[in-house]
């Protein structure tokens, strides 16, 4: 899985001040992009697919479909690992 092929972005909807986000970011050691959306309108554009509660996590295919929706904490890194990887052969295939 190349990084040069997978990127990570987060989308912030919980705090209600920038501040408030950019510290749960440093506390956490937040190192991907992140998005500050306290009206959800980034997760309210992706329509029927907008996940129905928080945490969730989206996987986009190479040409910015959803792929995969995990709703709730992502139960370990090898599924993560594991949608992305099928995510990725299927874009390579």
């Amino acid at each position: 899985m190349g990084k040069e092929k997978v990127a990570f972005v987060g989308i912030n909807i919980r705090d209600a001040a920038p501040e408030n986000a950019a510290a749960f970011e440093r506390d956490r050691g937040v190192d991907y992009p992140s998005l500050y959306d306290p009206g959800s309108e980034t997760l309210l554009g992706l329509g029927k697919y907008a996940p129905p509660s928080m945490p969730a996590t989206i996987v986009l295919d190479a040409e910015g479909r959803v792929a995969a929706l995990i709703n709730g904490p992502i139960p370990s890194k090898s599924t993560l690992t594991t949608v992305v990887k099928d995510t990725l052969a299927e874009s390579d295939g």
